[in-house]
């Protein structure tokens, strides 16, 4: 069988490998299968299944139109993920809630990709747009722990609600014995794996975690998954007293420098193996 990851054509001449996907690849290519990059829409590669992989919090539309060249491509309907978006928890500057809030981007991954992957123009544009930022003290995010924690949200500066480029949303985190866990779902076709990292830090990640740990994903995930058309990606939530907090969408999952974690890699295989079994679903749907 034939795999197509479809990419950004800035990524031709980057390493890949800080992709998840090109090591779920692997597995796929031990058994036979061949996965082949495709960057751009300029030409059109045959495959017998492609996944649109373009690093951008907004797709452009020549690519989701280029995904349907396809027979069978996952996530070509997934447009959009900004968290103005996706997210449940948004506040705005008159709210009445007293709880901690948190400050984010509105972009995935803190708007690097946008930095990456835009045009000149666009990139030359949030470049000094960020340096004029900081030249007037005002909050820029460039990474997520950048990310800015109030106990109250009387306490963020005013500018940030008038900011495309930022968010503002309750601060609703899972504590157990003074850690913070953030559980991650990394999908494929038919496997959902979930994952929980666990940290003293209250914004959570792989880099600042004690451990990662096998959990159960829950049904709502599952759920929500479908509603929002996700084939592929990663769900990171917390379970915040009873209640499934969904905190980022991503559908361009990275390695996060995990190779060869046995967890991490048991799960490569089941979405590699996820990957296997959606396929021959789908064509026994369209047969």
């Amino acid at each position: 069988m034939r795999i197509a990851i479809l990419f950004h054509e800035k990524d031709r001449h980057r390493d890949l490998q800080r992709y998840d996907i090109m090591h779920v690849a692997k597995y796929w290519e031990a058994l036979g299968h061949k996965t082949i990059p495709v960057f751009g829409t300029d030409t059109f590669v045959p495959a017998d299944i492609a996944i649109v992989h373009v690093d951008l919090s907004v797709v452009p539309q020549r690519f989701l139109d280029f995904a349907d060249h396809y027979r069978i491509c996952l996530n070509k309907n997934i447009a959009d993920i900004r968290k103005s978006t996706i997210s449940k928890q948004l506040l705005q500057e008159n709210d009445s809630y007293h709880g901690e809030v948190i400050v984010k981007s509105n972009c995935n991954s803190a708007g690097v990709p946008e930095r990456l992957n835009g045009t000149w123009w666009s990139r030359a544009g949030l470049h000094i747009e960020q340096l004029s930022r900081k030249f007037r003290q005002q909050i820029v995010i460039s990474e997520q722990r950048d990310y800015l924690i109030f106990s109250h949200l009387s306490l963020v500066p005013r500018e940030v609600f008038s900011r495309p480029d930022l968010i503002v949303e309750k601060f609703l985190p899972e504590r157990d014995r003074g850690l913070y866990h953030v559980r991650c779902c990394v999908f494929l076709g038919n496997a959902t794996p979930c994952q929980m990292m666990i940290s003293p830090k209250p914004i959570v990640s792989v880099g600042n975690s004690l451990s990662l740990v096998e959990c159960e994903t829950h049904p709502e995930i599952l759920q929500l998954r479908k509603q929002l058309g996700f084939d592929y990606g990663k769900f990171d939530y917390v379970i915040h007293e009873g209640e499934v907090v969904l905190l980022d969408a991503n559908k361009t999952t990275g390695s996060g420098d995990l190779s060869g974690n046995p967890l991490i890699e048991r799960y490569r295989k089941m979405r590699a193996e996820g990957l296997l079994a959606y396929y021959k679903q789908a064509l026994a749907e369209k047969a």
